[in-house]
């Protein structure tokens, strides 16, 4: 069932016997129905249909003044967007923005070139849609229902003789420089495990997520906590932070955990890189369609458009940056949020790269060079930046385009219009 809501009529004087209202699906060449209260007294003009949620109308509004009717007009019922925070979009469904403070666990460093003789030397790979994570693992040269193809030229899609220039991925690899000289720097090392766990005493039964570690000589790592019989039980890392050292103790302000309590501690038992990642903000003045967005990395990567996570390669392995992956990713009409996060491994052989392809795989595919391309935007452009590492929650996505020290976290809702909650 939807609602469906006429908000204004012009004029708006009630007619004697009220307003006579039919409507038919918008587009269609089908009769009209009579609403149940047709005719209307009282503005606005609400009834209901068990039509799909989303479906809009075309209306044919009669003023009733008794002995005289008016002819019918026409009108589109308009996207109604119950529920706070909705507004209607133009691509007739309706859209809500949620945003919140992003988590910095690295502050104001550059982010320089990264390179290496072994990225992207096993070529280039686009993927059609409804291809999965396992899918990035494929070797080279498997048939696959979700492979579109796969390219080799020299040196615009592989980096076959192994040199530092060639491929994809030595052209737009970048990686933390904390000087901003140019070279490659680990920005500081985030909490990769803990051990030797004191549960303590006095604290608040329940489970508190995403609570700030404390203690250390680094900062931003974060953890969810679940307190029973008054003792910490178990932790589990959410955010690794930065400039952490083995063997450090860390504990949690009883403030974040319930109010009460004393006596937590755990040891850090290893280490990890830090969480880095990279943000591009797109707005699409056309309608919804789909990109695609081309990623290697070393480490592993996670990519995230408007809160959602399209791909994940941790686990994959040497695929990760032996090859250039190309994926589809479907993107909405206005604001858009593409991410890339990647994950070092306290060293400074790390390299993330991403590029956003407004074209079809046939497209890419038959390019030589990356003039042949619409590319909205490419790592390499923020070689010798300055950013922050931060982090975002699941389901939303880093904006980063309000400059260091001012990112934020975006959340994208989408929901049919005319749906009743």
């Amino acid at each position: 069932m939807i609602q469906v809501t006429i908000p204004s009529l012009t004029p708006a004087t009630v007619p004697t016997d009220g307003w006579k209202v039919r409507y038919r699906k918008k587009g269609s060449l089908g009769g009209y129905t009579i609403p149940t209260g047709s005719p209307f007294t009282a503005l606005p003009i609400i009834f209901t249909t068990l039509d799909a949620i989303g479906t809009l109308y075309e209306v044919q509004v009669a003023r009733d003044c008794g002995a005289i009717e008016s002819v019918y007009f026409t009108m589109t019922t308009p996207c109604n967007c119950a529920g706070a925070g909705f507004t209607p979009t133009t691509e007739e469904n309706c859209r809500k923005t949620t945003t919140i403070p992003a988590l910095v666990t690295s502050s104001d460093f550059c982010l320089a070139a990264s390179k290496h003789t072994s990225y992207t030397q096993f070529g280039s790979r686009i993927y059609k849609p409804g291809f999965t994570n396992s899918t990035l693992g494929l070797s080279p040269g498997t048939s696959d229902t979700f492979i579109f193809g796969e390219m080799s030229l020299y040196p615009q899609w592989s980096n076959s003789l192994m040199t530092l220039d060639s491929g994809p991925m030595n052209r737009e690899g970048v990686y933390t420089d904390t000087d901003c000289l140019g070279g490659l720097d680990d920005v500081g090392s985030g909490i990769a495990s803990l051990d030797n766990q004191v549960g303590g005493s006095g604290y608040t039964d329940g489970s508190y997520v995403n609570k700030p570690l404390q203690g250390g000589m680094g900062s931003g790592a974060t953890a969810t906590f679940v307190v029973t019989g008054g003792s910490i039980i178990s932790i589990s890392l959410v955010n690794p932070g930065s400039g952490y050292v083995l063997h450090e103790l860390v504990t949690v302000n009883a403030s974040d955990v319930g109010g009460t309590g004393s006596g937590f501690n755990a040891r850090i038992a290893s280490l990890a890189g830090t969480s880095l990642t990279l943000s591009f903000m797109y707005n699409n003045t056309g309608g919804a369609r789909t990109i695609h967005i081309g990623a290697g990395v070393d480490n592993y990567f996670k990519l995230v458009v408007n809160g959602v996570v399209v791909a994940d390669s941790n686990g994959v392995g040497g695929p990760q940056f032996y090859m250039w992956h190309i994926m589809p990713v479907n993107i909405i009409g206005g604001i858009n949020y593409i991410n890339i996060i990647t994950t070092g491994d306290t060293s400074i052989s790390n390299s993330v790269a991403m590029v956003v392809y407004d074209n079809t795989a046939a497209q890419i595919s038959a390019a030589t060079d990356d003039d042949d391309l619409n590319i909205l935007f490419k790592t390499s452009d923020l070689r010798g930046d300055h950013m922050d590492a931060a982090t975002c929650p699941d389901g939303y996505s880093l904006d980063a385009s309000g400059g260091v020290g001012s990112y934020t976290c975006v959340r994208i809702d989408i929901k049919p219009c005319n749906t009743l909650v």
